[in-house]
């Protein structure tokens, strides 16, 4: 942890505050925030990205939130970085989909993909549908199809890293559109550790429909405007792995 520490400082020195990256780079971390007495940095993890808060003047560096791209269910899962950074103290997500910081707080969208699960593909051939081998056991599962993600708000503190919205708040899924019969598609995601759809405001922001005012270290109140729609069962599972269908 040390030698990260040392990283971190270094880039520091180097990334001028102003300089935030909309697109993730693999290699370097990005200077998020740089206070007086505080600076946030993105770390990455190759895939994926780790946010550490660190006080210069102790030394004490921790970590406030991990993203890391899971594999559909049933795939194969990549190497973890659990050595490095223990998976119990952070809250897992795929990926970060906005970035930005006020006076007092930083903020974080992250988007965990979300996957129905397919029926058997039996093929349209002569073992497909009424062919020899239709509805037999050569019948192969189809790969799970991803139809969205679900996107969660987090807020930490900038004086401590102290998280203000707990593990974070799940975004309802809206369209601005009034008449709209059908969710919005949230299927095309792009990683930044830009703002994204994060537009802040006096006191807090708004993404994706939600407005979120704080008070200090307090959520003053949450709002949601537009046509709010009914996600499918299992859409806000806690587990990346849980399928829908």
């Amino acid at each position: 942890m040390s030698r990260l520490f040392a990283w971190a400082v270094a880039l520091t020195v180097i990334v001028a505050p102003a300089a935030l990256a909309q697109r993730p780079d693999g290699v370097q971390s990005t200077l998020l925030y740089k206070g007086k007495d505080a600076f946030v940095h993105a770390v990455p993890l190759a895939p994926g990205f780790v946010m550490t808060f660190t006080v210069p003047s102790t030394g004490v560096m921790k970590p406030i939130l991990k993203t890391e791209p899971q594999p559909p269910p049933d795939g194969k899962r990549p190497a973890m970085h659990g050595a490095l950074f223990g998976r119990s103290r952070l809250i897992p997500a795929d990926l970060v989909a906005g970035v930005a910081v006020d006076d007092a707080r930083l903020y974080v969208l992250t988007a965990t993909r979300v996957y129905q699960a397919a029926d058997a593909d039996r093929g349209d051939g002569p073992r497909g549908r009424g062919g020899p081998g239709a509805g037999s056991a050569d019948a192969t599962a189809r790969p799970p199809k991803l139809i969205g993600h679900r996107f969660k708000l987090h807020a930490f503190s900038l004086a401590d890293g102290k998280p203000l919205m707990g593990d974070g708040y799940d975004l309802p899924l809206v369209s601005e559109d009034p008449k709209a019969t059908e969710p919005p598609d949230t299927t095309r995601v792009t990683e930044t550790l830009g703002r994204g759809p994060i537009e802040l405001i006096k006191d807090g922001l708004k993404c994706l429909g939600t407005t979120v005012i704080f008070e200090g270290n307090s959520v003053k109140s949450l709002d949601v405007k537009g046509k709010q729609f009914t996600p499918p069962p299992g859409f806000f599972a806690r587990d990346p792995d849980v399928r829908i269908g």
